[in-house]
């Protein structure tokens, strides 16, 4: 078992110094030379070993695989290996071939039709954006996929995982999202997560790591190039405005620098001193460190105690650029006297130090700037804004969403009858949905109350009034929030806003909302009020209307009787004077008879 150790060992060590040694014996003998030579001593040391060995009859058909096999498998791709590792560097050389598993992954997918179950993971990105990436794995024991994302990494990696998320979710017709502590996410929901705070988590492991190990330099891989941290650098990201931010820009700067970044080499004199050495190419863009130190990744090789001082190379180009053969060294300064030396209109440092009355002077960036593409004005030595109008007002909206992300969903303000004060959240998932529900049930029993709990610490008995005030004034806080996002759009981009500008701005908005609800709903209790009364006035001349309607109906019975009386009276009238016509004929006809008789 130990040996199995030993030899693991062996191997790591070997094969990890084949990129420094290679980088070495290249600077001496072409490519092809120590190709040929490196298969010469392989071709000798297994045929010794075949000879000892039990030999195996191979098939004449499978001839052809082992030639393509050796062919391209080895002598192409070693030959390509060697060549950029003597034009790119033993680093950069190092870091491209650990690349190997991702593009082993993604061409068994192509050609060998392999599921992605089949891997442990596959890191993705998007080219621009994203500063360390993400890691895309898949269970097939538990059916679900997996996205890991580094801590800490930049605000654009979060989004472009947000936005995987939400298109992989879409393309699955998958709604459920669960994070490692077993917290419940939805696709509309899921950029709520609080990925700020793992990355201020992240900057905060880099500072202790920095405390721990007492060791200057703290260091993270990014997709292109590792990223070096040490205490100034920490200091400057978290005295910052917005160290969130600054960091976030800061490690995806580095990721695409458009510049090769010169590679450092250690050699021997004839003194036994080791000594570092940098090479600057004719017309090649060259980023130089200011005070060159031993970096991270030779480490195990060297010491900076034990470098005796620097030197800088010169190159030219004699002829095709594509040809290794065109490629001649000049000749070599001592570094420190090149700096002090290059005239200012040659010298521009990715920090600002640039050259000036034969002294190095450094005009280290300000934060405060706040600049979304800070650009040198070498004329007038100062530090600009580089970014276009189109830049600025995409920075600016993402700034104020990523700000209104962070204020909502809360927590606002309620304050109950009795003047006590309760925090609310209202994510639409979780508190949105149990509030109607409570506001629900509360009205089919008015007569009941509901023991709302606002936190652990924090229980209320919640009335329907009460709880119909809880949600509006949460329905107001979300209105404010979104009218302080429109009202920041219409204005000039400011890459200068700071969250605490945006949470005050918006806690401005809040109170003018919540004056003018309290108005709004002040006045429309005096409309109610108004309108109570006057319908009591109008069901009060109602009542009297209809007393008066009683009295005219009683009074035209009333006139119907006294009509009926004397219509009978009439009647008797009648009849009297009709018996009084009678006698008055008798009398008359008496009266006649007696005349006739006279």
């Amino acid at each position: 078992m130990k040996k199995s150790y030993v030899y693991l060992l062996t191997t790591f060590m070997l094969w990890g110094s084949l990129y420094v040694v290679s980088q070495f014996v290249l600077g001496k003998i072409p490519t092809f030379t120590v190709a040929m030579f490196r298969y010469l001593i392989a071709f000798i040391a297994l045929s010794l070993i075949s000879l000892k060995s039990e030999k195996e009859k191979i098939e004449k058909s499978d001839y052809k695989y082992f030639f393509i096999m050796g062919f391209i498998g080895y002598f192409i791709s070693v030959d390509c290996q060697l060549l950029g590792t003597k034009i790119a560097g033993g680093s950069m050389a190092s870091l491209i071939n650990s690349l190997n598993p991702v593009i082993i992954s993604v061409m068994a997918m192509i050609i060998l039709n392999e599921k992605l179950e089949n891997f442990e993971c596959i890191l993705l990105g998007e080219e621009g954006r994203s500063a360390r990436g993400f890691e895309l794995s898949y269970s097939d024991e538990n059916r679900y996929y997996g996205i890991r994302v580094f801590t800490p990494c930049s605000i654009g990696d979060w989004e472009v995982v947000f936005e995987f998320i939400e298109k992989l979710g879409k393309f699955l017709e998958n709604n459920n999202l669960v994070n490692e502590h077993g917290e419940e996410y939805t696709l509309a929901t899921i950029r709520n997560y609080p990925y700020i705070k793992d990355i201020e988590y992240g900057i905060k492991s880099i500072e202790e790591n920095l405390k721990e190990k007492g060791s200057e330099i703290s260091k993270l891989y990014g997709i292109y190039r590792p990223i070096s941290f040490n205490n100034e650098l920490l200091e400057s990201i978290k005295n910052s405005e917005n160290p969130v931010e600054t960091f976030s820009n800061f490690i995806t700067k580095t990721q695409y620098i458009d510049a090769y970044s010169a590679r450092q080499r250690f050699y021997k004199n004839n003194n036994d001193e080791i000594f570092g050495m940098y090479t600057l190419t004719e017309t090649v863009r060259t980023i130089l460190p200011f005070k060159p130190s031993v970096e991270y990744e030779n480490f195990g090789i060297v010491k900076n105690e034990d470098v005796k001082f620097w030197r800088l190379v010169f190159v030219i180009i004699d002829g095709n650029p594509d040809d290794e053969n065109s490629y001649k060294m000049l000749g070599d300064i001592d570094y420190f006297k090149f700096i002090e030396n290059l005239p200012k209109d040659k010298y521009s440092f990715i920090d600002g130090e640039y050259i000036e009355d034969g002294k190095l002077i450094t005009v280290e960036y300000d934060e405060k700037l706040g600049y979304l593409k800070k650009a040198w004005n070498k004329e007038i030595h100062v530090w600009q804004e580089g970014a276009t109008e189109d830049e600025l007002k995409t920075e600016y909206f993402r700034l104020i969403n990523l700000y209104k992300a962070t204020v909502f969903p809360g927590p606002y303000k309620w304050t109950d009858k009795l003047g006590e004060v309760h925090y609310q959240h209202s994510r639409p998932d979780k508190d949105v949905g149990l509030l109607e529900t409570t506001i629900s049930y509360l009205e089919r029993h008015p007569e009941d109350i509901m023991l709302w709990q606002f936190s652990d610490e924090d229980e209320y008995p919640l009335t329907l009034e009460e709880a119909h005030s809880l949600q509006d004034t949460g329905v107001i806080y979300t209105d404010a929030l979104f009218e302080i996002e429109r009202q920041l759009k219409a204005e000039t981009p400011n890459i200068k806003l700071t969250l605490e500008e945006f949470k005050e701005k918006f806690d401005t908005i809040y109170s003018t909302y919540i004056e003018e609800k309290a108005k709004q709903h002040s006045e429309y209790i005096n409309k109610v009020e108004l309108l109570e009364n006057t319908i009591e006035v109008q069901k009060v001349e109602i009542e009297k209307r209809d007393v008066r309607i009683v009295d005219l109906e009683n009074q035209n019975k009333e006139m119907e009787t006294l009509k009926k009386s004397l219509e009978e009276k009439d009647k008797k009238i009648e009849e009297i004077l009709q018996k009084i016509g009678s006698l008055e004929k008798q009398d008359e006809i008496k009266a006649t008879n007696e005349n006739i008789q006279l």
